[in-house]
């Protein structure tokens, strides 16, 4: 993906094989897209309707942005897959659960600051917060859009 006209073509193509019915789709998706063998047959229906749907969609909008954003996440989920990351698949819970206690921030200087300084943080969002008006467009401090500039 990437040229716009292939992005056009692809959606365009993809919604007439809808017409001609779901296996037309599926191997139009083999074809133009060959990462997909690395999904199983329950993702690719899912890869499949989902493709279907934000390309009508993108095409009546005249803005392709979901469908390539499914397309490149469909091709992330291959990509995991054909190297080996299946999360979930083959976990097995543990006997005894491990826990993990919390660092004392009086002997980690590094936890130390990072509590110190979180009022501060939340005291800076809360001031910046106060300004925010509903209804407004935001500029640079110390521009006030009520002043008339002549």
């Amino acid at each position: 993906m990437g040229d716009d006209n292939e992005d056009r073509d692809l959606a365009a193509d993809l919604i007439a094989a809808a017409g001609a019915g779901e296996d037309e789709v599926g191997r139009l998706l083999l074809a133009r897209l060959p990462w997909m063998k690395h999904l199983t047959e329950h993702e690719r229906v899912q890869m499949r309707d989902e493709l279907v749907a934000s390309a009508r969609a993108g095409v009546e909008a005249e803005n392709l942005d979901l469908f390539l954003l499914d397309v490149s996440a469909w091709e992330s989920t291959a990509a995991a897959k054909a190297t080996g990351d299946t999360p979930n698949e083959n976990l097995t819970p543990l006997a005894q659960p491990i826990v993990v206690t919390r660092p004392d921030p009086g002997t980690d200087s590094e936890a130390q600051r990072s509590f110190d300084t979180a009022p501060d943080v939340v005291a800076a969002l809360h001031a910046a917060m106060t300004d925010i008006r509903p209804g407004r467009a935001y500029a640079p401090r110390g521009f006030d859009p009520d002043s008339t500039n002549d």
